[in-house]
């Protein structure tokens, strides 16, 4: 029989094994789910859990700007067209450009600013513009996309990416998003490479610094949110071939881009690599349940977390990161040992564009968004159709400047007649060749009335038009609100 001092001295050593084999090991998982693909072909060059359900954070808007960019094309809106800040807008919480309500800018400026800034207020104030002034629309449009695109595992709440324990996707389905807007929108590309604006005397960096670490990256987008982690998807181009990599889960910023450069530069080496391509790639028979990693992001196991890396010496802060097989912390040997030479796939930062200017105002043309909402309509009672806005409500949406501009000096001349277009030779516009849902399709105004700049399909009656504008002080300039986090 063995003694008590000998079963305890076997406990002891037992034990001793147990915490040096938890010291020496990370206790973090690895990366949530990866994909790479070749943008050109589809191949799916190296995945893992393309398919796992996750938090998409902030690459939200690149679903936002691709519907934008479809209503740009289709002519529903322009690039200078208006987008004002409403207090729904406003209300988001950051990250944020802090714009007071009112405030108006173009469709130009609130795309580069949801994708260098990922501010969350113009997200919702751009989906208004496109939306005919509602969110709720603009993300039933987000949705209809998903779907037509086939992206089985992804659902939008909202446009920006906030949490919400509906907004979903995955790491294929963002892969299929990012190569349709490289398929479809080549002209756009420019706008996901920008590394930094200017407003004013405020300079605006990006929170993508692949665009200015790894060799080749042509954008795209970051995310982060505590569910989430931190995602990326990203694009490189390099001897003409251009990659497609979508990372989700990394638990810090550093680690989200040295992943994705470690994946990208396997891909580029080895072109041989193949797993089929994004469209036979099949899904699980059972979608998987979706993943939160809040604990080990922002909760109590983050803490226990850097506890333990820092008995193995993982410095969280260093942009200098070695491989422990998906995970990507500074190695060490165990206790007493010298960490081993870090291994990076990132350069040191080098510049590869100046700071691109932007400015609020500027905005031309009819707006889809209204900075107030229209009445509600009266309920269906027979066959008549339903009444419409009252004449002067949409006298009121009719402004005869851009919100915030000095009005013209009325002309002495007596104002231009009006031309109406013949009931005989009046023809609507073609119709949208893939009608989105909530979206009216534009009619021809009737005799004596031209088409509201304010409400798609609705006519206002040229009686109604006053023939010179009411004098008017001019607002005052916006002012930035206070200095946001990252989103």
């Amino acid at each position: 029989m063995l003694s008590v001092v000998r079963i305890a001295a076997i406990a002891v050593a037992a034990l001793s094994t147990l915490v040096a084999a938890t010291l020496a090991t990370p206790a973090r998982a690895d990366i949530g789910a990866y994909i790479v693909v070749d943008a050109a072909s589809g191949a799916v060059l190296a995945e893992k859990n393309a398919f796992q359900t996750w938090y998409p954070a902030s690459i939200t808007k690149l679903m936002t700007a691709y519907v934008t960019f479809r209503a740009m094309r289709e002519g529903r809106i322009g690039p200078d067209s208006p987008v004002t800040i409403t207090q729904n807008a406003a209300s988001r919480p950051p990250s944020k450009m802090g714009f007071k309500v009112g405030t108006v800018l173009t469709v130009d400026t609130a795309l580069k600013i949801i994708i260098v800034k990922s501010a969350n207020d113009i997200a919702v104030a751009l989906g208004e513009a496109v939306g005919g002034g509602s969110e709720g629309k603009f993300v039933d449009m987000m949705n209809a996309e998903a779907r037509r695109l086939g992206m089985v595992a992804t659902h939008f709440e909202n446009p920006h990416g906030l949490p919400d324990d509906g907004q979903v996707t995955s790491a294929r389905d963002m892969a299929v998003l990012a190569r349709t807007i490289l398929a479809e929108f080549p002209e756009h590309r420019d706008l996901f490479r920008i590394t930094a604006l200017q407003l004013g005397k405020k300079t605006i960096r990006t929170h993508n610094h692949l665009l200015e670490r790894f060799r080749g990256t042509d954008g795209m987008k970051t995310g982060f949110i505590c569910n989430s982690g931190f995602n990326v998807v990203t694009t490189a181009t390099r001897g003409g071939r251009t990659l497609i990599a979508v990372v989700l889960g990394a638990y810090t910023s550093a680690e989200r881009n040295e992943f994705a450069a470690k994946v990208l530069t396997q891909a580029f080496e080895q072109p041989s690599l193949r797993r089929g391509t994004l469209a036979s790639l099949a899904p699980p028979a059972v979608a998987p349940p979706v993943v939160s990693i809040r604990e080990y992001v922002c909760g109590a196991k983050r803490k226990q977390s850097q506890q333990q890396q820092a008995a193995v010496g993982e410095n969280e802060d260093t942009d200098v990161i070695a491989e422990a097989g998906n995970r990507l912390i500074v190695a060490n040997a165990g206790p007493g040992a010298a960490p081993a030479k870090p291994k990076s796939y990132l350069e040191a930062r080098f510049s590869t564009m100046a700071p691109v200017p932007i400015k609020l105002g500027g905005a031309s043309g009819p707006a889809i968004a209204l900075a107030v909402p229209l009445p509600p309509q009266r309920p269906r009672t027979g066959p008549a159709a339903t009444p419409g806005p009252d004449p002067a409500t949409l006298m009121a949406l009719v402004p005869p400047t851009e919100t915030g501009a000095a009005l013209p000096v009325a002309s002495t001349a007596p104002p231009a007649p009006i031309e109406v277009v013949p009931a005989a030779t009046a023809s609507p516009p073609p119709p949208l060749a893939e009608p989105l849902p909530g979206v009216p399709q534009p009619q021809a105004p009737g005799v004596g009335s031209i088409a509201s700049a304010a409400q798609p399909g609705v006519s206002v009656p040229l009686s109604l038009i006053p023939t010179t504008a009411p004098a008017a002080a001019a607002d005052p300039a916006p002012m930035l609100g206070p200095r946001s986090r990252q989103n």
